[in-house]
């Protein structure tokens, strides 16, 4: 225990962070809710109304403690550890954030600190080693490979994760890591910053008790370290309770308590709480204070509206005692009294040059698609299944004695074969990259990465089995079926089926960006596909098509994929002693338009299009879900090395309040 100890000391030594005070004044937030009021008419927007969230809240958190927000659900907590981290992208804020005296916006705060959300979102195919040693790379920029190896054996260390750091993460195919492993994982990537303050929102959720007084205690030792480290809680075990050096205790957007968590039962006791021997206090708290039990609550009409007016009453009362309080008092003096000490450029959280994310990316996904045997598996079963299925069903096109049988069959082939290319790769893209969406959008949303070198790194990881896929799919459908036994016209096949293929692909990366559910955007695809097989060339003839509905077939890959193959299959074809290429494609409107060449280069510019705009959709969600916290950086960095406001100036200290204490 003792050696235990010695080596947690050792390291917070070597770990000590440049202190920042966080405070707060007046702070608020709010957002936009549906009303109940009707629409003025069927286009208008549906009617909001103004929901308030945190209400004119007044704190600080302080370097070198660790610090609970505690409350129920619906308090405000998570929302006010999200204002000051800056991972707010709707709402309203009011009131002033000071880091270290300087008034910043909470986009600024994150440039400096590390925040680790509720839902450990790690790919879980990579190991806990590989995870950090990522996290180094693509965000502590010009470090060597010795540097980052020490600095990985710290962490390691720091959060004792030596045991568990050649194991896998874990999915939900494949057991990883213990739940407690996990979340000091997620914390350590956020470490590798050495941020000057960690936030956390809700890290002992769904650990048991002993996993969860780990964690907390890791947290003390961060803290320990010079660290301003901030958790919500909703409620914790005595334990865990006392383990943390400050409380800041919610309800309805509003502070009840903040101060030191052994003072919170004193504090309560003062306005009428006293907490009876040997209970938890924070249970005491949540069931006596914030909520207060009144049968009648659960009865209806008149009775039940008193009991809500007499509630509503005492909490204005708890809510008011604080106000007035000595400690409230104490704590308004001390915002007034920031830490002034000096903000600098080191603190800052900078990403690796282009070259270096694209680099790590593609190392990562290259792993990810190799250790994903199962999707492989799947894919290449689908593959043989439906090129089994379609030979099958054409097989040896030539055999039969009907000169129509065999035009009907050779049309009909040539056109399922891009549909099916088509809906065989955009659908599953949509499942598999839905999976991993998350995960990129909470590493962009944290620094780790920009947007293209995820992009272009995912797309070139994909083709490989993109291509090889619709290879085998054509080696085995083009032979049963029957088609000229010609090379070149084979390899037109083959290049034509991989070609849609890869726009099925960019088809589903961007329906998986653009719709946010899963379900919907497997619903829309099958709707936007249908019309694009309509006007395919075979279900419609394009030469006779209505004119406000013709269009499609102009961006219709099918379209091109089938003409392609027909011209090519046509070309020279002789049935039974007669000719039938020219009269077939004149019945099919495709005796003139592109070359087969042209019509290869079509499915190449709608590939390019599609991929295009599936970056685009991917952009819009990033901006959606992340905002564009990193977009203005030099703007934000001003804001942090700027001078203390003036108001500061006069009487505050330049040491922080509270020594840090390595005993």
């Amino acid at each position: 225990m003792e050696d235990e100890k010695e080596c947690v000391v050792t390291m917070t030594r070597k770990t000590i962070a440049e202190p920042i005070q966080i405070t707060f004044r007046n702070l608020t937030y709010s957002v936009q809710i549906p009303s109940d009021a009707k629409r003025k008419s069927l286009f208008a927007k549906k009617p909001t109304s103004e929901k308030l969230i945190l209400k004119g809240l007044t704190g600080a958190f302080q370097p070198g403690r660790l610090t609970a927000i505690l409350g129920p659900s619906g308090s405000g907590k998570t929302s006010l550890l999200n204002v000051l981290a800056g991972t707010t992208t709707s709402g309203d804020v009011g009131g002033d954030i000071y880091a270290n005296g300087r008034k910043v916006s909470g986009a600024a705060v994150r440039l400096i600190s590390g925040f680790v959300f509720q839902d450990d979102l790690i790919l879980g195919t990579m190991t806990v080693r590989e995870a950090i040693l990522m996290s180094i790379k693509l965000r502590v920029p010009n470090m060597d490979d010795v540097a980052a190896a020490e600095k990985l054996d710290e962490i390691l260390s720091l959060l004792q994760l030596e045991n568990a750091a050649d194991t896998v993460i874990g999915t939900a195919t494949r057991k990883g890591i213990s739940g407690g492993e996990r979340k000091r994982a997620a914390i350590a990537m956020e470490m590798v910053t050495d941020p000057s303050i960690l936030f956390l929102d809700e890290p002992t959720s769904g650990l048991d008790s002993y996993t969860a007084i780990m964690v907390v205690h890791t947290l003390q030792v961060l803290a320990r370290s010079g660290r301003t480290v901030v958790a919500v809680m909703h409620q914790p075990s005595s334990e865990i309770f006392h383990m943390f050096d400050d409380v800041l205790i919610m309800k309805d957007g509003q502070v009840t308590f903040f101060n030191e968590a052994e003072k919170a039962v004193d504090y309560y006791s003062s306005i009428g709480y006293p907490c009876p021997l040997y209970t938890n206090p924070a249970d005491f708290i949540f069931m006596n204070i914030l909520f207060h039990f009144d049968p009648s609550a659960t009865s209806t009409g008149e009775a039940r509206q008193k009991a809500d007016e007499k509630e509503r009453s005492r909490l204005e009362e708890v809510f008011r005692a604080w106000q007035q309080s000595k400690l409230a008092q104490e704590l308004e003096q001390t915002t007034r009294q920031p830490l002034l000490v000096p903000i600098t450029a080191k603190m800052f959280k900078f990403r690796s040059s282009f070259i270096t994310q694209f680099k790590y990316l593609l190392k990562r996904a290259s792993k990810n698609a190799m250790r994903n045997k199962m999707i492989v598996k799947v894919k290449l079963f689908q593959t043989i299944f439906f090129a089994l299925l379609i030979g099958l069903i054409y097989l040896r096109i030539p055999n039969k004695d009907s000169v129509s049988a065999q035009i009907q069959d050779i049309t009909g082939s040539l056109f399922f074969v891009g549909t099916n290319q088509m809906f065989s790769t955009s659908m599953p893209t949509i499942s598999i990259f839905a999976e991993e969406r998350n995960v990129f959008l909470r590493e962009h949303g944290g620094g780790y990465y920009g947007l293209s070198a995820y992009f272009f790194s995912k797309i070139i990881v994909e083709l490989p089995i993109n291509i090889i896929m619709p290879i085998i799919f054509s080696a085995i459908t083009y032979w049963m079926i029957g088609l000229q036994a010609d090379v070149g016209k084979f390899f037109i096949y083959m290049v034509v089926n991989v070609l849609v293929a890869l726009c099925g692909s960019a088809l589903g990366i961007m329906m998986a960006s653009f719709f946010k559910r899963l379900q919907i955007a497997l619903a829309v695809t099958p709707a936007i596909i249908l019309p694009l097989m309509m006007f395919g060339g075979l279900m419609v003839n394009n030469g006779s098509a209505p004119p406000y509905f013709s269009w499609i077939q102009w961006i219709s890959p099918i379209k091109y994929s089938f003409a392609s193959l027909v011209k090519s299959q046509f070309d020279g074809l002789v049935i039974h002693g007669q000719a039938v290429g020219p009269q077939q494609l004149k019945a099919l409107a495709l005796d003139g338009g592109f070359s087969i060449v042209a019509n290869i280069m079509m499915l190449l510019v709608i590939w390019a299009v599609c991929t295009t705009l599936a970056f685009l959709s991917l952009y819009r969600l990033v901006n959606k879900s992340n905002g564009k916290q990193f977009g203005a950086r030099r703007g934000l960095k001003k804001e942090l090395l700027s001078e203390p406001s003036p108001e500061f100036c006069t009487n505050s200290p330049e040491k922080p309040a509270q020594a840090i204490s390595w005993e």
